[in-house]
């Protein structure tokens, strides 16, 4: 921080970061996403760095390396500005290369909650969407499940991760029914990269989605220095999940391609699992695999579950005995089953087969899938014989 605030010429300011240097480094990074050459960069710490992913070797690791020339020359400053960023993460060393097989006590320490892979590789999508610039997609995520899942436990660790650019959000933001957005939470909206709130009660409280739309929209938003872009996603705990029967909203492709739901269907309490250091190379690790996860798949990686409860809200457990996920049922046709599982949600929805396809691939393009002419949900058949 003493050489940011050398760069910026700040004279006799606190060492209080927060209230102190912010506005400064919040102005430069408006000159930053306003400059033409404005790249793709990844913050740690003070450095902006462009992560490349290594041809030679496979896409198993990602080199580092600073970037150069963001902005423009400051008057009796030898050196560019080239590493600022706003509400930057901690780190103790400056990374230059990251592979794959690296030992990740953080990921190793959440995976287990994840009973499918899949939703674990979405969890990752969405922190590396989180740290890439620029913010190209923000992500409304509800993590589902019930009590003693580890809902608390997962967003607690990304909070660790995303030190410095996440903040938390009191849950009447979340399920408030006015439309305005309070003052309080403009701030953090254009300054974070992950807000988050670990209990949301939506059995109770119906989901604002009028604040989803604006908290992930990419809109411009007044603030007391001027008019600045939203850049944050926001993930929320829950046990339980807005219902389409009471809130038209949610199915229509405004919501859907902003929501993703990850189910958490474990007994976290009867699990024993590596113990979470309080490294900050660890979370670096764990960043840089979570940058690396986004760099390797355009569209977030959605499990059939993921998809299903995604799409059905509250209804899910109600119905999901009509359908296979992940497996055609022995005996079936797998395309043909694929088609009857559309028939079924199409009934269910009062929707379209064209309308639900729709729907998904907004959420992700890739659980899509067309069959003999029709656009089914990848890894969903039918279980009941039509």
């Amino acid at each position: 921080m003493v050489q940011v605030v050398g760069i910026i010429e700040a004279k006799n300011v606190s060492v209080n970061y927060e209230k102190a240097v912010s506005p400064y480094i919040n102005y430069l990074i408006k000159k930053a996403a306003d400059a033409d050459q404005y790249p793709t960069s990844l913050c740690v710490g003070t450095w902006r760095l462009r992560p490349e992913i290594e041809t030679s070797e496979g896409s198993s690791c990602i080199s580092l390396q600073p970037v150069v020339g963001l902005l423009e020359q400051v008057s009796g400053v030898d050196e560019r500005v080239t590493g600022v960023c706003c509400k930057p993460l901690m780190f103790r060393r400056k990374p230059e290369i990251w592979r794959e097989q690296c030992h990740d006590v953080v990921r190793d320490h959440m995976s287990k909650l994840f009973p499918n892979p899949t939703d674990m590789l979405c969890l990752q999508w969405i922190v590396g969407t989180c740290l890439l610039d620029p913010v190209r997609r923000n992500t409304f995520a509800i993590l589902y499940g019930p009590g003693g899942n580890g809902k608390s436990t997962v967003i607690r660790t990304l909070a660790n991760t995303l030190r410095g650019a996440s903040a938390p959000i009191p849950e009447q933001h979340i399920t408030s029914k006015t439309s305005g957005m309070h003052s309080d939470i403009v701030e953090p909206l254009v300054s974070k990269r992950l807000l988050y709130c670990a209990d949301v009660d939506l059995k109770n409280h119906a989901l604002n989605l009028g604040f989803v739309r604006s908290s992930t929209g990419q809109d411009k938003i007044s603030t007391p220095v001027g008019e600045a872009s939203v850049s944050c996603s926001v993930m929320i705990g829950s046990n339980s999940l807005p219902s389409y029967k009471k809130q038209e909203d949610w199915l229509t492709e405004a919501i859907m391609r902003r929501v993703v739901v990850l189910p958490m269907l474990v007994d976290a309490l009867s699990m024993r699992g590596p113990e979470l250091p309080d490294s900050e190379d660890a979370y670096i690790t764990f960043a840089l695999r979570c940058v690396h996860t986004r760099m390797n798949y355009d569209q977030p990686p959605l499990s059939p579950l993921a998809i299903m409860m995604t799409l059905l809200g509250n209804e899910w457990q109600r119905h999901l005995h009509l359908f296979s996920l992940d497996f055609c049922p022995e005996g079936s046709d797998p395309e043909i089953s694929m088609i009857e599982a559309m028939v079924i949600v199409e009934t269910l929805l009062n929707k379209s087969i064209v309308t639900v396809a729709k729907l998904v691939a907004c959420t992700s393009r890739t659980s899509v899938v067309t069959v003999r002419g029709v656009d089914c949900l990848r890894g969903v058949y039918s279980a009941v014989v039509l």
